[in-house]
């Protein structure tokens, strides 16, 4: 740290003035970040947080427990501080040039920090900010999208950097999306999921005894166009109502086609045969 001190009059008075300036934090700004990884590796989510400097709007996933289960998934290790830019020093801000892994991927990235009112080093922010799926109002599944089990009723999620839950409200649907890792920290804090849903066997058997209630009316009719079947048959000319025999009819013809995110709907293909 400089200082600057000027002698104004005779009585001994001094004016200090505080210039940014290295050693005036206890961590060096490699140091922090070097910290706040560790933090984060330890399952010591408070003191992750303590390293950032815009302090996330909710903390709801930001607990020792959801750390706990990123760390499962996908430990962190083997933290290297590759280069330190002193560049903008004089005005407080720095890059950090570091790696890490998050399980067996290696993150390579650039992290910007900058020098709080006490002079002390922090990363812009220490949560990853995923704010609500991207144009909902057009896709329906992502409406239903969770991240460890929790929507976005509310407002923005703010996750640590790892593995992430994603998953969806709806239990007819498997979803599959990237982990958000320590790049998404470099990019100004804010993460976004692109995510793919696909109908799951829950779903399918779902769309499976769906079709099998809608032919139910059918089975055991007597008439040609029974109420509620989905189906009818031209009768004969001298056909009479009441005369008719429906049987059980046979599905194995019925293919579950392609699934749209879009509206949650189910294309289907094939015949439905009824003796």
């Amino acid at each position: 740290m400089v200082v600057l001190v000027a002698a104004v009059g005779l009585g001994g008075y001094f004016a200090i003035r505080k210039l940014g300036g290295a050693g005036s934090s206890s961590l060096s700004a490699g140091d922090t970040v070097k910290a706040y990884l560790q933090a984060l590796s330890d399952g010591d989510a408070e003191k992750a947080l303590s390293y950032g400097s815009a302090q996330p709007a909710n903390t709801d996933l930001l607990t020792d427990s959801i750390l706990r289960k990123q760390l499962a998934e996908m430990p962190i290790s083997n933290i290297r501080i590759l280069d330190n830019d002193s560049s903008m020093e004089a005005i407080g801000m720095g890059t950090v040039h570091v790696a890490v892994n998050f399980g067996d991927t290696v993150q390579d990235v650039q992290l910007r920090v900058k020098r709080d009112d006490d002079e002390n080093w922090k990363l812009e922010t220490a949560a990853i900010k995923i704010d609500k799926p991207y144009a909902t109002s057009n896709n329906d599944a992502s409406n239903t999208l969770t991240v460890f089990g929790k929507g976005f009723d509310s407002g923005p999620l703010y996750i640590f950097p790892g593995y992430a839950d994603i998953g969806s409200s709806n239990s007819y649907l498997d979803v599959t999306a990237q982990p958000l890792l320590l790049d998404a920290l470099s990019t100004m804090g804010t993460g976004r999921i692109d995510a793919t849903y696909e109908l799951n066997d829950k779903g399918t058997a779902a769309v499976d005894k769906a079709i099998a209630d809608a032919f139910a009316p059918c089975e055991g009719a007597k008439v040609f166009a029974p109420p509620r079947c989905p189906t009818k048959v031209r009768p004969p000319s001298d056909g009479v109502d009441g005369t008719a025999s429906w049987g059980r009819p046979d599905m194995s013809g019925v293919d579950v086609g392609m699934f749209s995110a879009y509206d949650l709907s189910v294309s289907l293909s094939g015949e439905v045969k009824f003796p």
